[in-house]
C-alpha cells in the first residue's frame, strides 16, 4: 500500500485582543441622568414610621414625598399659589440696605 503523505498547513493563531468593554461613564454623569430622570417622571416616596409597646400606639409618621420639576407637578395638578409669596432674588445693594435696616432696628432695642 502507498502511503499519501498530506500537506501539513500551519494554521494563523492571531494575538489575543479582549472583547471590546462600553465606555464606562463617569459616575456624576451617572447621577446628572437620574436626576434628569426623576425631575423628568417624578417620584413618589411612601413610608410609615410606628413605634409601640405592647400594642399601644405611641407615635405614628406618615411620610408622603414626591420629588418631581415644576413642569411636571403642574402636570400632575399641583397647586403652586403658595409660591407666589417667595421673593425674587435682590441685588447686593438691596441686601446690604436690609442688613443696615435690621442692624438699626437691633440698635434701637439694646
Amino acid at each position: 500500500m502507498e502511503e499519501k503523505k498530506g500537506e501539513v498547513k500551519e494554521a494563523e493563531i492571531s494575538p489575543y485582543t479582549p472583547p471590546e468593554r462600553p465606555e464606562e461613564s463617569k459616575p456624576a454623569s451617572n447621577v446628572l441622568e437620574l436626576l434628569d430622570r426623576i425631575l423628568d417622571k417624578g417620584v413618589v416616596i411612601v413610608g410609615d414610621i410606628r413605634v409601640s409597646v405592647a400594642d399601644i400606639e405611641l407615635l405614628k409618621v406618615q411620610i408622603r414625598l414626591l420629588i418631581a420639576s415644576v413642569d411636571k407637578a403642574k402636570e400632575l395638578g399641583i397647586d403652586f399659589s403658595w409660591a407666589k409669596g417667595i421673593e425674587e432674588t435682590k441685588s447686593k445693594a438691596e441686601l446690604q440696605q436690609k442688613v443696615d435696616e435690621l442692624e438699626l432696628k437691633l440698635k434701637e432695642k439694646s
